[in-house]
């Protein structure tokens, strides 16, 4: 995919990681880059979005990695224990003692120090099924993480990248979560175009309200995906062809 947008040179210090959750008036999309950077100019695609039915959320994880899964698995050990309740504004201050502990976990276990929550994006984007109304930006640090709640829609890591002007041109709560999550993987699949080392694959998962007032959680497929890719990189070309060119 990023080859059809290789027409720049992109500077190394660009943030990694480029995600986009959204609220809608009949659930939400959730979508991410996979892109993990492994030194200054390597990296690998992994898994950044991840649902667990059993305990009943669905995150996404956003810079270091090694803290950001940490938090993800404590969060769900809290979720699976009960020790996470339901009213926001006691799941807030509970996510951010787990986050606090989790920060504190991987400073002492990793041979990387993990930065603090100096308003930096690391993190998790997190929905809870049973309060699909509203998702929680997690900024993790030590003795100062943050839970904002994400009542619209919200950016992170590469919130500067230009390919952001997109979604938020044409995101409106009145859309349904499928075409919302296709707004955010156009986003994310034309990203690359101007921070190629940082932002690469994709990921979406969406959650809709069905017929009986109950929510489905789906993550797209790989054909799914595939396709997605394949309309932004024609829809590139279509504007590059017309406008780009000096022809």
């Amino acid at each position: 995919m990023s080859q059809e947008f290789d027409r720049i040179t992109i500077q190394e210090e660009e943030p990694v990681t480029l995600q986009i959750a959204a609220i809608c008036n009949t659930g939400w999309a959730l979508a991410s880059d996979r892109m993990e950077r492994l030194d200054d100019r390597t990296g690998t695609l992994t898994d950044k979005i991840f649902t667990d039915a059993d305990a009943g959320v669905t995150y996404a994880t956003c810079g270091n990695s090694a803290v950001a899964k940490l938090t993800g698995y404590a969060m769900l050990a809290a979720l699976k224990n009960k020790s996470l309740p339901g009213p926001r504004f006691m799941r807030e201050r509970r996510l951010c003692e787990i986050a606090n502990d989790a920060w504190q976990q991987a400073f002492d276990t990793t041979t990387i120090r993990p930065p603090d929550a100096d308003r930096s994006e690391q993190g998790l984007t997190i929905f809870f099924h049973d309060d699909p109304t509203i998702g929680w930006a997690l900024f993790i640090g030590k003795n100062w993480s943050v839970a904002e709640s994400i009542l619209d829609k919200r950016t992170r890591a590469d919130r500067t990248n230009p390919a952001v002007f997109f979604f938020e041109k044409y995101y409106r709560a009145e859309l349904s979560p499928l075409p919302l999550g296709y707004l955010a993987a156009h986003t994310i699949c034309i990203a690359p175009f101007f921070n190629k080392t940082g932002i690469g694959g994709l990921d979406v998962t969406v959650c809709e309200q069905q017929p009986d007032g109950t929510y489905a959680i789906s993550p797209l497929s790989r054909s799914q995906l595939r396709e997605l890719v394949n309309q932004s990189v024609e829809l590139d070309n279509y504007l590059w062809e017309h406008f780009g060119s000096n022809e």
